[in-house]
């Protein structure tokens, strides 16, 4: 990655999409991303890098290997202001702030959909879930209702 011809920093040996251009070519390695602060009517460049190499491939039987544990995964962001400012932070994936967090996923750089407080209800908790959720809350409003009710023109 070059600004002004000067070499900011180097992906050596990461896994390129041979079929794409320009930087779709690292899909999951870079991000880069326009970041709008309206509170300050202030706009950012932003450039995320995946620091820690993965080299996934498929076994015969299916598997696939080569993943990096999440405590292991490192990453650098760009930050690249309207006045020309160049800024970068490096952060983990286990320790990141809310910023981080949504860049993460916006650029899809991450190998799972994450939340900042809790991962918990980024999926559901079985597969059953929303087919029962539905008919459950109903069958408890009517059990409420007929329970109620009652007990309401009794008090009057």
């Amino acid at each position: 990655m070059k600004l002004d011809g000067l070499e900011i920093d180097t992906l050596k040996d990461y896994p390129i999409r041979v079929e794409e251009e320009g930087l779709n070519r690292y899909y999951g390695e870079i991000a880069y991303l326009m970041l709008i602060d309206k509170k300050v009517d202030q706009t950012q460049f932003i450039i995320l890098l995946k620091k820690t190499r993965e080299l996934q491939k498929e076994m015969p039987n299916g598997d696939i290997t080569g993943w990096v544990p999440e405590e292991k995964l490192k990453y650098t962001l760009y930050a690249l202001d309207e006045e020309g400012n160049l800024n970068n932070k490096s952060f983990s994936f286990t320790e990141r702030d809310a910023l981080q967090t949504e860049l993460l996923n916006a650029g899809a750089v991450v190998p799972r959909s994450i939340g900042y407080y809790t991962d918990a209800f980024e999926v559901y908790p079985s597969l059953l879930f929303p087919l029962i959720f539905p008919f459950a809350t109903l069958v408890v409003g009517f059990i409420l209702i007929l329970v109620f009710f009652p007990i309401r023109k009794v008090k009057k």
